[in-house]
């Protein structure tokens, strides 16, 4: 069985809010990127909508080139292209994961971008601290911290070639309505809103794990780098990820993409393919069903509500990327019929799949 695509996870809406609000350039500049990434103007305007991580690596990755800066207008200066190439090479030649945090320290202790990160070693934990320019009483910029924090430990993970855990992370700022995507981005990491700073938190025994990259890789990381480290994909451990991994995955729910791009065979996508079950699941991971359960419910998860985001996800990622119908879309994902499809995705995102089509019409 194949990794977990991470491909095809969607986010909130309000991270693409979140990446557009500072920026210099004009609402036109800004549509016309939006287009490009297969975003369609009119989701911004639903808070439920949302995006695949390729869609948001793709407009951030966008966004930097067209602004020619890499924090997108959320820093006290502009963060010139190049600044995290620059990093990179640094960073390529640690010899643990103690000293790339050490030495990202001090190249943003150096380069004075907006925000420092300082460290403190406290018994058993490391503590990762970001410091950003913001005044007490004043809600701080949720977008420095969240996508720094993010690209921190997406570095080290692919520095390692593995998911470093985490133990806790700390935001300054009150709990957004899209938290609960900051399981999917970090892991199912605890995460905790309103903190005196913002902070993420290590076993220290984790950053003695040596760099497993050399300049090779390096070089096809920096060929496209917010894209890759955005969607780095390595093996969850996660009973959620496992289960997500599934249903992914399973028997009826794998999807040619090739296919999508030809000619679709009408006759394939008359026959509904339903996901896997719990039990099948639970069978395969060599778990029994109330295991699995009791499982996904220490994670704060359950066996349905995974199972719906798979589907939802899976539905974005198809209407974004595919000329598959709406009808076949629907058949793909085992509902028999278009309406209840389109009911189950009003629910789940707030608009009708239509709208994942407009920006083809933009």
């Amino acid at each position: 069985m194949q990794n977990q695509s991470i491909h095809s996870i969607s986010i909130s809406i309000d991270f693409v809010h979140a990446a557009i609000s500072k920026l210099t350039l004009s609402q036109q500049q800004i549509d016309h990127i939006l287009q490009q990434c297969r975003i369609s103007t009119a989701l911004l305007d639903h808070h439920q909508a949302r995006v695949t991580l390729r869609q948001y690596a793709e407009l951030i990755t966008a966004l930097t080139v067209a602004t020619r800066d890499e924090l997108l207008g959320h820093s006290q200066t502009i963060s010139p292209l190049g600044s995290l190439a620059v990093l990179m090479h640094w960073l390529i030649s640690s010899k643990d994961m103690h000293q790339a945090l050490q030495r990202m320290t001090q190249y943003y202790q150096m380069i004075g971008k907006g925000f420092d990160i300082s460290l403190q070693i406290k018994d058993d934990k490391i503590c990762a601290e970001l410091i950003g320019g913001f005044q007490p009483y004043q809600e701080p910029d949720a977008f420095i911290f969240e996508f720094g924090f993010f690209f921190i430990h997406r570095i080290l993970c692919w520095l390692s070639r593995d998911i470093l855990p985490i133990r806790a992370i700390d935001f300054p700022f009150t709990e957004p309505s899209y938290a609960s995507d900051y399981r999917l981005m970090f892991y199912g990491t605890p995460i905790r809103f309103g903190q005196a700073s913002a902070q993420m938190i290590f076993d220290r025994h984790c950053l003695n794990l040596s760099v497993n990259q050399s300049m090779q890789s390096l070089q096809h990381l920096l060929s496209d780098p917010f894209t890759q480290l955005l969607i780095l994909n390595f093996q969850d451990r996660s009973w959620s990820a496992k289960v997500a991994e599934c249903l992914q995955n399973a028997e009826g729910f794998q999807f040619d993409q090739i296919k999508v791009n030809q000619k679709i065979n009408h006759e394939m996508n008359q026959a509904m393919h339903p996901m896997a079950t719990l039990d099948q699941v639970a069978t395969y991971l060599k778990l029994a069903p109330y295991t699995l359960q009791r499982r996904l419910q220490d994670e704060g998860q359950s066996f349905l509500a995974i199972k719906n985001q798979v589907k939802r996800d899976r539905a974005i990622e198809l209407l974004v990327s595919s000329r598959m119908s709406i009808e076949q879309i629907s058949l793909q994902l085992g509902f028999a019929e278009t309406s209840p499809f389109t009911r189950s995705f009003k629910q789940w995102t707030g608009v009708a799949p239509s709208a994942y089509r407009k920006h083809k019409n933009s």
